[in-house]
């Protein structure tokens, strides 16, 4: 009888042994997991601010979420616009994800247009809905503006634009 019991104490041993390293297992394949998203968002945010320095005509900068923008007591994003042409543009129209929004110069009312003089760079307040749980919001950017020559023009971004967010979610009442 001895013997018995002790085979059976041998095998609940092996058994909490072997569970133990098939957590081990499930929890270095979750860190390296998420260290690889983590690696991949930083990838994408450096691409997105790589194209943003160097596109033609606007590039933009420090763009992030804020309670209020354009004196309306909206939600939206603020971000440093800069005029990445040698000749004056006129801002008339922007789009994030796909949706028109109203902007302004960063502390002022909406505005149809905003002119950007040779090289200039301004804080634009962009009207949005900027709530989100996430640290940050990745963005399709649409500009739109018309040339010095009265050309009407579109930029269009091959990369998403980088919002950094530190704002609570909106809570919706009950």
């Amino acid at each position: 009888m001895a013997q018995a019991s002790s085979y059976s104490a041998q095998g609940s041993t092996e058994l909490i042994v072997i569970l133990a390293i098939v957590t081990i297992i499930a929890i270095v394949s979750i860190t390296l997991l998420t260290s690889q998203l983590g690696a991949q968002s930083n990838t994408s945010a450096a691409s997105s601010e790589a194209y943003w320095m160097s596109a033609h005509p606007t590039g933009i900068y420090k763009a992030k979420t804020t309670l209020t923008v354009c004196n309306t007591g909206d939600r939206g994003y603020t971000m440093l616009m800069e005029n990445h042409e040698s000749v004056p543009i006129r801002l008339t129209g922007i789009k994030i994800d796909g949706q028109s929004l109203s902007f302004c110069r960063d502390g002022q009312a909406v505005a149809g247009e905003i002119t950007l003089n040779t090289y200039e760079s301004t804080a634009i307040g962009v009207i949005g809905n900027s709530s989100t749980n996430s640290n940050s919001i990745s963005a399709n950017v649409t500009i739109y503006y018309t040339s010095s020559s009265g050309i009407a023009n579109i930029q269009h971004s091959p990369t998403q634009l980088f919002i950094s967010n530190d704002l609570p979610p909106i809570r919706v009442p009950e």
